[in-house]
């Protein structure tokens, strides 16, 4: 099954949001998915055609602002990129797009993306669960040292949008350490650390703590071998949710959205139909 290319346009925003769709374009109930950091739409390619089912359901996937097709300008920039402002993007077209039922689906990053808009008062009464495949969490992973990665982020953002020697080192530590594509454009990369660094766990944990209380079902899958994000971590954070469903997979790394996909795209669709 192939996507469906659109755009929409926020309110007095020139800079289009690129999505891409599966299934037919209305449905009862959608799959909103959020992609890593670096990512694209792309990163749902095997899992969304599994998830679309009939008329019923079907599956949008965004690329979030400094990501693939969608600009920086979005935002208003490279410089205004962070988790905050690429949330309060999504929430801004969710609460305008056409959709009955949201299940939002957020991949890494995209798990921190999921906590934020889902805790968006204007999207709660068509909000129906969150699935979360290897998120981050609720404290940042073992590997990370977020004050000198915040003070290296400044220093970026102060260097400008321009490739320089910061970008580069950045875009290494993707490639180098962490295996992601060398094709993945070197502002993608920039964003994706704009996008870690700016988490802010204390505001993470009010809102899932609040997803809790307000009861939203979660579903939450982790690899056991995924080396980007420790599987403890979902773990963690399905436990504050409540979650009454979590997978943990022996393999499958980190994109489990494509080397689970088959066991996801089951999983997922009887734990949404049981939310019915």
């Amino acid at each position: 099954m192939e996507p469906t290319h659109e755009t929409w346009t926020l309110p007095g925003n020139p800079h289009p949001l690129h999505y891409s769709r599966w299934g037919p374009p209305t449905a009862a109930t959608t799959y909103v998915l959020l992609h890593g950091a670096p990512g694209t739409y792309q990163d749902f390619a095997y899992l969304a055609p599994l998830l679309v089912s009939g008329n019923d359901v079907n599956a949008i996937a965004f690329d979030l602002p400094g990501n693939g097709r969608t600009s920086a300008e979005i935002v208003g920039g490279m410089y205004y990129i962070d988790a905050a402002s690429i949330a309060s993007t999504i929430v801004t077209a969710l609460a305008q797009l056409p959709l009955s039922r949201m299940i939002l689906v957020g991949h890494s990053m995209g798990g921190h993306a999921t906590l934020q808009v889902a805790s968006a008062p204007a999207l709660a009464s068509r909000l129906a669960g969150i699935a979360l495949l290897n998120p981050t969490g609720l404290q940042a992973p073992r590997r990370a040292r977020p004050r000198i990665e915040y003070c290296f982020s400044l220093v970026m953002r102060l260097a400008g949008d321009a490739t320089d020697y910061f970008t580069k080192w950045n875009r290494s530590i993707y490639v180098d350490k962490f295996k992601f594509s060398d094709d993945i454009p070197t502002d993608d990369f920039s964003v994706a650390f704009y996008r870690m660094v700016t988490a802010d766990y204390a505001q993470l944990r009010v809102q899932a703590e609040d997803l809790a209380q307000r009861k939203v079902p979660a579903f939450v899958a982790v690899a056991k071998d995924d080396r980007v994000i420790e599987c403890d971590i979902g773990a963690d954070l399905a436990a504050v949710l409540g979650a009454k469903t979590v997978k943990t997979y022996e393999r499958g790394g980190h994109n489990i959205p494509k080397t689970q996909a088959t066991d996801l795209g089951a999983e997922i669709s009887a734990w949404a139909k049981s939310l019915l």
